[in-house]
């Protein structure tokens, strides 16, 4: 018998409390695809209720399923065959409809507590994560704390949080209910952080609000992605920032949000949709410029700077030229404060890296070359993701060791070919090795004929970005420095390529001036 997805979730929390084990998140009912290819757990509750255009649901009838509910719960305590209902479940449920088929529901005669005993059923013997979420969903129709174990132990997987959060919204009492929530927040990151920050700010308590600007969000980038507006908004940043004095935590928790705001184009908004985004950007950089500095900020004052700084296009362009260049102004007086040296010498003698790319940034802006601690950190964790991190300050001197040890990292890792069918790929394994090639292959751009193998590799790859990144490169060479065999190569790939954003970079490469010395 299949094992059930709440047993395998309960074996796979992490004893400290936040997250699962490796591979937890891979739930037993998941079918993945040949090339490996998967998605983060909530991505398509997440992204459908966001972005994706859904399947159209009208052919479902949400009294189908409400009816097969309203049926099984009246005959408990009786059980129900689960190889007929999983495979109903899973095609009857949707997002868009489960809500009408909740109200269908609660409308009927049943008793509420017998529904819940079904819900409560479902989410622990359910083998398909459909049958799971409609379990927790009907939990919560019924004003009982009875299975909350239940939901904090599925809602610690993403795939389930959404409907976790919400049930346990809908079946704990204030203000409990804010402390569960948000220690549930603790435990899990991007589509399930972002489904819980999304539910507690609809009406947030005053311990919310400064759980918002504080703490919510955290590091996670999803989360800054699209709460950030909204942590700002509901957490009623504006008036935090307007004390004389403010505490590190707050401090920072109000960077983080700067910072997701000045993303221009966010998928939730940006700092051009926030009506106090001037006065917080103002209010903000008054308490940086009375702390000592700290790394974690340098980030958001370059962005603070970029923004102002831009003629066009700016986010900030509707706060007026005089305002934008006297932000501009105190945000280099801010980068240029001879305090950073010491904290960043310290951050790059870390041997535990835990600041080293924001000290590697902020050491170049104070002329001091980071790549020797940077070299000596990447070769004592070889998987470390800040390879890209020592692209900027390689040199003639230094190439031949960081090609040596950029093929080492690439031979190790996965490369798609050209060749192979992966059309339908959008995410996968190889996703990392691809990333290191392509800061390689910048590097090489800068050193005519060095690294030709890495180069012909990337003109063989399946990625487009890749291919263009190696054109580039042979462009910035020039014709002079394009081995005969490459040459050839470039012809051939000219040949093959269909893609219409790869197509123009051929040009000037495969001409008669470019490459007749080699093929005539």
């Amino acid at each position: 018998m299949p094992q059930t997805i709440y047993s395998y979730v309960l074996a796979h929390l992490d004893p400290s409390g936040r997250g699962l084990l490796p591979d937890g998140d891979k739930l037993p009912d998941e079918q993945t695809a040949p090339s490996g290819l998967r998605f983060a757990p909530g991505y398509d509750d997440g992204m459908g209720l966001r972005h994706i255009e859904r399947p159209d649901s009208a052919d479902l009838d949400p009294n189908d399923l409400a009816q097969w509910i309203i049926r099984e719960a009246n005959n408990l305590p009786q059980g129900f065959d689960l190889t007929t209902a999983e495979p109903f479940l899973a095609d009857q449920l949707d997002l868009e409809t489960i809500d009408e088929v909740l109200d269908l529901v609660r409308q009927s005669e049943v008793d509420l507590q017998s529904i819940s005993q079904l819900g409560a059923r479902l989410a622990l013997n359910g083998t398909l994560r459909e049958t799971v979420k409609t379990g927790i969903a009907l939990i919560g129709l019924a004003e009982t704390d009875l299975h909350r174990d239940v939901l904090l132990t599925l809602g610690r997987h993403e795939e389930f949080t959404l409907y976790a959060a919400v049930t346990l919204g809908n079946t704990i009492r204030q203000p409990e209910r804010d402390a569960v929530l948000m220690r549930l927040s603790d435990s899990v990151q991007l589509w399930g952080k972002v489904a819980i920050i999304e539910r507690l700010a609809e009406d947030p308590s005053p311990i919310v609000q400064d759980w918002l600007l504080r703490s919510a969000l955290d590091s996670d980038l999803l989360a800054s992605m699209y709460c950030s507006l909204l942590a700002a908004e509901q957490g009623h940043l504006l008036v935090a920032l307007t004390a004389s004095e403010i505490d590190d935590p707050l401090f920072l928790g109000a960077s983080r949000i700067l910072s997701g705001l000045l993303d221009a184009g966010g998928p939730a908004g940006d700092i051009s949709d926030y009506a106090d985004g001037r006065a917080v950007v103002e209010a903000w950089l008054g308490h940086a410029e009375r702390r000592e500095p700290q790394l974690e900020i340098w980030p958001t004052i370059c962005a603070i700077h970029q923004q102002t700084i831009i003629d066009t296009d700016s986010i900030v362009s509707d706060w007026g030229g005089t305002a934008r260049s006297a932000i501009a102004q105190r945000c280099v007086a801010l980068l240029d404060r001879p305090a950073w040296i010491p904290v960043i010498e310290s951050a790059l003698a870390d041997e535990q890296g835990r600041q080293l790319h924001l000290a590697a940034h902020a050491a170049r802006h104070h002329g001091i070359d980071p790549y020797d601690a940077l070299w000596v950190f990447l070769n004592q964790h070889p998987t470390s993701h800040l390879w890209h991190l020592l692209s900027p300050d390689v040199t003639k001197e230094r190439l031949p060791d960081y090609l040596t040890a950029a093929r080492r990292i690439i031979e190790q890792g996965q490369i798609r070919r050209f060749d192979e069918d992966l059309t339908q790929q959008v995410a996968g394994p190889w996703m990392r090795t691809e990333t290191d090639l392509d800061v390689t292959l910048v590097v090489i751009a800068r050193f005519p004929a060095q690294g030709i193998d890495l180069v012909e590799l990337a003109l063989n790859a399946f990625a487009p970005g890749l291919r263009i990144r190696a054109l580039q490169a042979l462009q910035a060479w020039g014709p002079d420095s394009i081995p005969a065999t490459t040459a050839s190569l470039i012809k051939l790939a000219q040949d093959r390529e269909t893609n219409e954003h790869v197509l123009p970079h051929y040009d000037g490469l495969v001409s008669e001036y470019a490459i007749k010395v080699h093929i005539g």
